[in-house]
């Protein structure tokens, strides 16, 4: 059975357009723009993947569905809706400007991730039948191997080969169902389907808006309870990636091996009235002590390649039963219920989680009143309770702010949360974030500053500790060809040297600038410097870090992207990040540090049929280091180097 499905998936057979991911991924990066400090950020475009490969056609889609865009609020997607019924439909995506709330900067980045459908646009394959005319198929198959050797494969640690291999297979019609399913095998792992994830929905049966059968997550209000475990982070988008906005059940079929619900979900809809309810059964990786019996930790990088990790290998079983209601006053006001409840086959034994059943309940808002925007979450686990509120003020088109306080005890945790805050994990922090953009003659102007409180410091220290983060990103365009980024980052953040407790400053500051020489042809040139004050016995730090893009498209239907980087820090403390170009689903935010050179390019072409392939070639060298990375990624020698190469066909 499992030799059939991977045959069908590797041979599908007719054509249709593929949106231009590029733009899909630059579009993301500036929405990100350093919110992330690990270095795959893969994850957080798993979360949006459909709306990146599968742009939403604005004249046939509800407000629901604009929330697939990662930075578009409640609001705004109704106000575009509310737009479009006035004028009839969209005939130019350039008409997203004319719609209240949207500034220009905001229209140019929706673009990316809408398209408009004419009446008489030619299908591929109208001979099919009707269902699937109206369906987009997808297949993307990937191979990735590092050529060096890592110390696992090199003294045989690792019992699988050094390839890592990726497919998957999509069938989506808009309003109506999708089904996902994903083959994936890590480096190192011996199995060719060590991780099968599939997903299927329908929508819209009469009352039931929805129902899943498969993986998927499910996201409740502001995520202190429930969410997927992917969200986007503080950035340079300073009003609008502060509020979340659920979604209930959503597909998951993406690498993420352990951080999904595996069961089903269904979702009622009685006029202003909705209610969901969920089960899931699920084996989780976990180690635990062959004792005892007891769970200390719930590993998620989803390795299985060595005889501990496939040890590991779900081991714990989770059952999860849950419900979920919303009541909707408007199109804009709605307040939502949450009360799920957790059990798990052996004992979870974690500082603040720790026990075989939990239960969780949250309620949570938003609402509307002319230009501003409420929105929150009030959870409750045993005796604690955490909160989130927010405040949005839409001045006009140039200019918003945004206020948020939110209260995580130290006692409150739950697996399944991703929250908004300094650490994305809704405990033991408290913070004030204030976020403004400004429209201005003189360019656009993003400004936030965070003020947050750990009150336990850090495991073993039973005292509170504090920081802040301010940051500046500042965008002037000249013209269509030529843009001026600025970004100025200054953090206090909470360290302990020597067993006490100390705050360190650090200040980086970023230019770049985006000119397009002819169409295309277009640069990117960024260079950016760091510093750490020194305190206590740590001496201050310094960095710089300097790339060269080039994007060119002068051979029909061939792209190619090059950059180089220039790195020095004075260890890793100092590390720099930059977001990568990269294969198509994949977004990397690589941390250099230390000093060297990295450079890659990537090659796509789109062939007439449909069949578009990606090569991409990438290489680190540090010429003062004998080796890299450490334990069983270790590398010898001083440069690492990849190559990946990606077949995707959609129609």
């Amino acid at each position: 059975m499992k030799k059939y499905i991977i045959a069908v998936l590797l041979f599908p057979t007719v054509y249709y357009a593929q949106t231009d991911s590029i733009k899909s991924l630059n579009a993301l990066e500036t929405i990100l723009e350093d919110g992330s400090n690990t270095n795959d950020v893969s994850h957080i475009y798993y979360s949006f993947d459909n709306v990146f490969e599968n742009p939403v056609d604005i004249n046939n889609t509800s407000a629901d569905a604009l929330l697939q865009i990662p930075f578009l609020n409640k609001t705004t997607a109704q106000a575009i809706i509310n737009y479009r019924n006035e004028i009839g439909n969209f005939s130019s995506l350039r008409q997203l400007k004319n719609v209240e709330g949207i500034s220009d900067e905001m229209a140019e980045k929706l673009v990316t991730f809408l398209k408009i459908i004419g009446k008489n646009s030619p299908t591929f394959i109208n001979s099919f039948s009707k269902i699937f005319s109206e369906s987009e198929i997808s297949f993307r198959s990937r191979i990735i191997q590092d050529l060096q050797p890592e110390k696992g494969f090199r003294e045989n640690l690792f019992q699988g080969s050094r390839q890592k291999y990726y497919n998957r297979f999509t069938i989506n019609s808009p309003d109506k169902y999708y089904f996902g399913l994903l083959i994936e095998k890590d480096a190192g792992e011996k199995s060719f389907a060590d991780f099968v994830s599939y997903s299927l929905k329908i929508n819209n049966l009469s009352f039931v808006k929805s129902i899943i059968a498969g993986n998927y997550n499910f996201e409740f209000a502001q995520g202190l309870s429930m969410w997927s475990p992917f969200g986007l982070a503080k950035g340079s988008d300073a009003v609008n990636t502060v509020s979340k906005n659920d979604r209930g059940a959503v597909p998951s079929v993406n690498p993420n091996e352990n951080q999904f619900l595996h069961g089903a979900a269904i979702d009622f809809q009685f006029n202003k009235f909705s209610l969901k309810s969920f089960f899931s059964s699920h084996h989780l990786d976990a180690s635990i002590d062959s004792i005892s019996g007891l769970v200390s930790s719930l590993p998620i990088d989803g390795n299985h390649r060595t005889a501990n990790e496939i040890k590991r290998h779900s081991s714990l079983e989770e059952n999860i039963f849950g419900i979920s209601g919303d009541y909707l006053f408007n199109n804009s006001s709605k307040i939502s219920f949450l009360y799920y409840q957790s059990n798990y086959d052996h004992y979870l034994d974690f500082e603040n989680y720790s026990g075989k059943k939990f239960e969780h309940f949250s309620v949570g808002y938003s609402a509307t009143i002319k230009r501003l925007s409420f929105s929150g979450e009030i959870a409750n686990y045993k005796n604690s309770i955490a909160a989130i509120n927010t405040l949005q003020i839409s001045v006009g088109k140039k200019l918003s702010l945004v206020f948020s306080y939110r209260h995580f005890p130290s006692d409150y945790y739950t697996i399944h949360g991703s929250s908004f805050g300094e650490k994305g994990t809704a405990t033991n922090e408290n913070g004030f974030y204030t976020g403004f953009y400004w429209q201005s003659g003189i360019g656009s102007f993003n400004i936030y500053y965070d003020q947050f409180k750990f009150p336990i410091a850090s495991s073993g220290y039973n005292f509170s500790s504090t920081g802040s983060d301010f940051r500046l990103f500042y965008n002037y365009k000249f013209s269509s060809s030529l843009e001026l980024r600025l970004r100025y980052k200054n953090e206090n953040t909470p360290v302990f040297i020597d067993d006490n407790l100390s705050q360190r400053k650090s200040n980086a500051l970023r230019a770049e600038l985006l000119y397009k020489i002819f169409k295309e042809l277009k640069l990117r040139t960024r260079f950016e410097v760091v510093h750490k004050n020194s305190v206590a016995s740590l001496p201050a730090e310094n960095g710089y870090l300097f790339f060269q893009d080039i994007n060119s498209s002068q051979i029909k239907n061939l792209s190619l992207t090059c950059r180089i980087i220039f790195f020095r820090t004075d260890s890793y403390e100092s590390r720099l990040y930059e977001f990568e170009n990269d294969l198509d689903g994949i977004m990397n935010n690589p941390a250099l540090f230390g000093e060297g050179i990295r450079w890659y390019f990537i090659c796509r072409y789109k062939t007439p049929i449909g069949l578009n392939l990606s090569l991409k070639y990438s290489e680190l060298y540090r010429p003062n280091e004998n080796s890299l990375s450490s334990g069983s990624a270790e590398i010898l020698g001083n440069i690492d180097n990849r190559l990946s190469v990606q077949l995707d066909f959609s129609f």
